[in-house]
């Protein structure tokens, strides 16, 4: 199948825009800005860029694998996988920076994950769309950020007491 030189064009645009951004986020963070009350669980929080990058590498593992398992299973190219990683370069530091912004709690952690299902669901739509139905593409952000949320707030809080 012929790609539209035009479209390939727009999505490396757009893959330089979610970078840029990620890259603007990471340089807007204070290095050592103590957190307040930290987050829900743990109230010594303190952030660091060790264990913003702790926290992002292990969404973006487990990020991958949900999506590996439904591309897998609905015979998408694991090429397309890029799109995830670019869904966690953009939504990842804005959840990172607004949460240390305004104090970590339960309520902002509840509604800012929610936020992230519907934004990576419209950048999966943008790049995805002719591959799969909307619902299906909802389905795997919803189910890729119950995992990291769930499953990834625990392996960091293991990895980040021993450290």
């Amino acid at each position: 199948m012929k790609q539209n030189p035009k479209k390939t064009n727009l999505d490396r645009m757009a893959k330089k825009k979610l970078v840029i951004g990620f890259l603007f986020l990471i340089l807007t963070i204070d290095a050592y800005a103590n957190v307040g009350g930290g987050m829900l669980w743990d109230h010594n929080a303190r952030f660091t860029f060790l264990h913003y990058f702790i926290s992002l590498f292990i969404t973006i593992v487990l990020e991958l694998f949900v999506a590996s398992l439904y591309f897998h299973k609905w015979k998408i190219p694991q090429r397309n996988l890029e799109f995830i990683v670019l869904c966690s370069l953009l939504t990842h530091p804005m959840f990172w920076f607004i949460g240390e912004k305004i104090n970590w709690n339960g309520t902002f952690v509840a509604s800012g994950e929610i936020s992230i299902v519907f934004i990576e669901f419209f950048i999966l739509v943008r790049f995805l769309k002719e591959m799969l139905p909307k619902e299906y593409l909802f389905l795997i952000s919803a189910a890729m950020n119950i995992t990291s949320a769930l499953i990834g707030g625990i392996i960091y809080l293991i990895i980040t007491s021993i450290l």
